[in-house]
């Protein structure tokens, strides 16, 4: 993925992306201060449904385990708490000894 290249999900989508639990931090940037908070998983899918916009995060917010972001209309951008990417199986190595 190119450094610029938006990626859009859908509500359903990100839902599915948030990380485990019964809360699901989130962070935002109002004014150059960072704010971070605990919100019920409720509470982030009522803000998803009613998102105007919802993209994968960049990889600065993503390397912080915050890789979905989210704005509703004249609202700041939220970065929430996401799942790590699953890994992809290693294939097998041959050994030395034959």
């Amino acid at each position: 993925m190119a450094d610029n290249e938006r990626v859009y999900v859908s509500p359903s989508e990100a839902k599915a992306m948030l990380a485990d639990g019964d809360s699901v931090h989130c962070f935002l940037n109002p004014g150059g201060i960072l704010l971070g908070a605990d919100w019920s998983r409720e509470d982030v899918h009522a803000y998803l449904d009613a998102a105007e916009t919802i993209e994968l995060a960049g990889e600065p917010a993503t390397a912080m385990k915050h890789g979905l972001v989210a704005r509703q209309p004249r609202d700041d951008w939220h970065f929430f708490a996401t799942r790590p990417p699953p890994h992809s199986p290693q294939p097998p190595t041959r050994g030395v000894h034959e």
